[in-house]
C-alpha cells in the first residue's frame, strides 16, 4: 500500500498550478512537479495517475472558487445589474486564466459531445447564480429568462465579442432598475 503523506496533495497541485499558469507548457510533466515538490516522480502517481487528472484538479479546485465567488456576488449584491457584473467578473477571471489551457488541451471533433456536456454543466451552476439575482431583485416573469442571460454571460466572458456595456443594456432592458 503507498504511503500518504499529508497535504502532499495540496503541495502538488499548488506546485502543478503555478508550473502550468506561469512556466512554459513544456515544464508541466509529472517529472518537473515531482521534482519541485522533492517527492520520487513515482510518488506523485499515488495522488494522480496523470497529468490530465491533475489538471482537471487544478481546474476543478479553482472553478469551485468561482462558484463562491458567483453565489456570493449573487447574494450580496445591491442591484441586479452590480449582481451580473460579480457574476460576469469571476467568470471572466477564470476564463482569461485558462484560455491558452483550454486551446493548447482542446481535443478532435469527438470531444464535442464531452464538450457540450461541459458548457451544459457550466449553464447550470452559472444559473443557480442568476435565479438567485432574480429572486432578489425582478419579478417572477423575469425567472424564464435565467438561462438566456447565464448563456449570455458565460458567451460575453468567453468570447469578448459581447462587451459588458452590451450585457448590461440587456440586464436593463430584463429588470428596470
Amino acid at each position: 500500500m503507498p504511503k500518504i503523506i499529508p497535504g502532499l496533495r495540496e503541495q502538488i497541485l499548488e506546485t502543478a498550478r503555478t508550473i502550468l499558469l506561469e512556466e512554459d507548457d513544456s515544464r508541466f510533466s509529472m517529472r518537473v512537479i515531482a521534482d519541485r515538490c522533492s517527492i520520487a516522480s513515482g510518488t506523485i502517481y499515488n495522488y494522480f495517475p496523470g497529468k490530465d487528472a491533475m489538471l482537471a484538479a487544478i481546474l476543478m479546485s479553482d472553478w469551485t472558487g468561482v462558484l463562491q465567488r458567483m453565489q456570493d456576488s449573487a447574494s450580496e449584491a445591491d442591484t441586479f445589474s452590480s449582481g451580473i457584473r460579480g457574476i460576469y467578473d469571476a467568470m471572466t477571471e477564470y476564463i482569461d486564466r485558462y484560455r491558452s489551457i483550454w486551446i493548447r488541451y482542446s481535443g478532435t471533433a469527438r470531444d464535442i459531445p464531452m464538450q457540450d456536456k461541459r458548457h451544459e454543466q457550466m449553464i447550470v451552476q452559472i444559473e443557480d447564480s442568476v435565479k438567485i439575482l432574480l429572486k432578489r431583485h425582478a419579478g417572477r416573469k423575469e425567472m424564464i429568462l435565467s438561462r438566456l442571460l447565464s448563456e449570455s454571460v458565460l458567451s460575453a466572458a468567453m468570447h469578448k465579442s459581447i462587451t459588458w456595456d452590451e450585457l448590461h443594456t440587456l440586464c436593463t432592458y430584463i429588470v428596470k432598475e
